[in-house]
């Protein structure tokens, strides 16, 4: 689907705000598609090495 003209993509601007935030390092999702969208947002962001996408289901995994 074709964006038009805009300057971030809305997952982007999501990171950059919760990057933004003291002490987060984890985004979590609960979409399978979610996780693909967020997990680009991440690398063109440049927040690799600093915020990690996250699965809720995962997170409930972990917990077990």
């Amino acid at each position: 689907m074709e964006e038009g003209k805009v300057d971030e993509r809305p997952s982007e601007n999501r990171i950059q705000e919760a990057a933004a935030l003291d002490g987060v390092q984890y985004f979590v999702i609960a979409c399978p598609k979610d996780y693909t969208m967020y997990q680009d947002a991440v690398k063109t962001t440049g927040h690799e090495n600093d915020l990690f996408v996250k699965d809720l289901i995962d997170l409930v995994a972990e917990a077990m």
